[in-house]
């Protein structure tokens, strides 16, 4: 499958789930029922590491990249819709990765020793998304708090533009016409907690949220041009699958009687993977299997956000 047509896909999928969440929010209901609509943006940063071992498992890190110090920029919307205790909810993220170093080192023996190659190369661009949708149920109802539990599934996805690399062992050198793109992308079931807790009498509160992600699956794929012995479009991928946990944390501030609201909050998640496979094709039509160490993401957001219910 070419790129054109998993973009292609992609976009369907991302219209086909908009349309049915249109048709959901248009369904007529109880004039009880209720829909919250949320537009927020933010800045963060992101972080990725993974790592392969060496045909045969020797050496056991070959080769490992991270994806360091990269700031984001990053806008999104939510919409739910509320029915007494029970709710309904989906949320889409979307940003640019702005700027960022990868770090490249290839290792002759075991446990990183015996550096071969290093290098150092520039984030330049491209984008990041993520979706959550899901059912939630309100357990606790009191003034005091507000408790749910939360049941849905999580999709994130960033996609890494390398550019401007400097090779610094063995020699320094130039790496000319550097382009290579790396796409990592994680999704699987999620299970959740969310708090709201008012502040006194005050139009004040606090809001958490606590997510886990018991299974994630996760698919990375690369394109190094400067590969002549690589096929391109990918170069290699990498499958395995892990876990990871998330974290949201909110001042809230209602100026209009509970029906409208501004925050001030901060997100954190962490995904990371067990061993799995990476495989590498060549230009000759040829590929390999050698042992896919595993990957870590670590992500988090500063946001202003603003919610009405209708």
């Amino acid at each position: 499958m070419n790129k054109k047509m998993r973009m292609c896909n992609t976009l369907l999928l991302a219209c086909e789930i908009l349309g049915w969440w249109g048709c959901l929010l248009c369904l007529p209901g109880p004039a009880f029922a209720e829909i919250d609509v949320t537009l927020g943006t933010g800045i963060g940063s992101e972080r990725l590491a993974w790592s392969i071992a060496g045909p045969g498992g020797r050496p056991n890190i070959l080769s490992e990249l991270t994806f360091q110090r990269t700031e984001t920029v990053v806008g999104f919307v939510k919409s739910a819709w509320r029915h007494q205790d029970w709710r309904l909810d989906l949320e889409l993220d979307g940003g640019v990765l702005q700027s960022g170093s990868v770090r490249d080192e290839d290792f002759a023996g075991n446990n990183r020793q015996g550096l071969l190659i290093r290098s150092m190369s520039q984030i330049d661009g491209n984008m990041l998304w993520a979706a959550r949708g899901g059912v939630e149920y309100r357990w606790l109802n009191q003034s005091w708090s507000q408790s749910w539990l939360r049941i849905g599934g999580i999709f994130s996805q960033q996609t890494y533009r390398i550019v401007d690399g400097v090779q610094d062992v063995p020699t320094l050198s130039a790496i000319d016409r550097l382009n290579s793109t790396y796409r990592a992308r994680w999704y699987g079931p999620e299970l959740g907690l969310k708090e709201y807790l008012p502040l006194g009498r005050s139009a004040f509160a606090l809001t958490g949220e606590v997510a886990w992600w018991p299974w994630l699956r996760y698919d990375g794929q690369g394109t190094w041009n400067r590969r002549s012995d690589l096929r391109q479009d990918p170069s290699f991928t990498h499958t395995a699958t892990g876990w990871g946990v998330g974290t949201d944390a909110a001042l809230a501030w209602s100026f209009l009687k509970d029906r409208a609201w501004m925050s001030l909050g901060w997100r954190w998640q962490w995904m990371e993977t067990g061993r799995g496979t990476a495989r590498t094709f060549f230009s000759n039509g040829t590929s390999s299997e050698v042992q896919f160490n595993g990957a870590a993401r670590q992500s988090q957001l500063y946001y202003f956000s603003a919610s009405a219910t209708f």
